[in-house]
């Protein structure tokens, strides 16, 4: 995969958030973004307990250098380390968002209320490309964890994939610690 099909990817997988915000409306979108954020919450705050049991029930592959994957992403800490806690923040990640989102769709009736329509629509499209962001970044950084040069070499050489993995606000920083910084919150 080249950089430019990567870039073009992730344009459409955002473009693509925008129009399913779109259709959602903006209150099934906010809560669609409130179950995200909750769910990136629980997942950070308790990735480290269950990281330390994953440790116990699946094994890190001998034959994996540890120098060379992923230095583009982590500065510090062991890929072994950041392996376990992403598959840890992985798992409360999205149960806790599916979870949620079930709950969530209660409130759904208050979309077809006349006065609210249109700015339901496009509030809905601003909180879905803001989601699909936020999806991708956390696929990313997956991507950059696992040791396959097939997955690895594509994020690289990807100036959108690089960006974003690098520079967004607030995330960029709190997931290089979650993930390099093995019991230490």
């Amino acid at each position: 995969m080249t950089e430019s099909m990567l870039n073009i990817i992730l344009i459409v997988l955002l473009l693509l958030g925008f129009v399913t915000g779109l259709k959602r409306g903006f209150i099934l979108q906010l809560i669609h973004i409130v179950s995200f954020a909750v769910s990136f919450i629980v997942a950070y705050m308790f990735s480290g307990d269950l990281a330390s049991r994953l440790r116990l029930l699946i094994p890190f592959p001998d034959n994996i250098q540890q120098q060379s994957v992923a230095s583009f992403v982590f500065d510090s800490g062991t890929i072994e380390d950041a392996f376990y806690r992403m598959i840890a923040f992985a798992i409360l990640f999205f149960a806790t968002h599916i979870v949620l989102r079930l709950a969530g769709s209660v409130l759904t009736a208050l979309t077809e209320l006349p006065i609210l329509r249109q700015l339901n629509k496009w509030g809905g499209g601003a909180l879905g490309f803001v989601e699909v962001y936020i999806i991708v970044f956390i696929l990313l950084y997956i991507g950059a964890v696992i040791p396959v040069s097939e997955i690895q070499t594509p994020i690289q050489q990807s100036s959108i994939a690089i960006n974003i993995v690098q520079n967004t606000p607030y995330l960029s920083s709190a997931i290089q610690d979650l993930w390099t910084q093995y019991g230490v919150m």
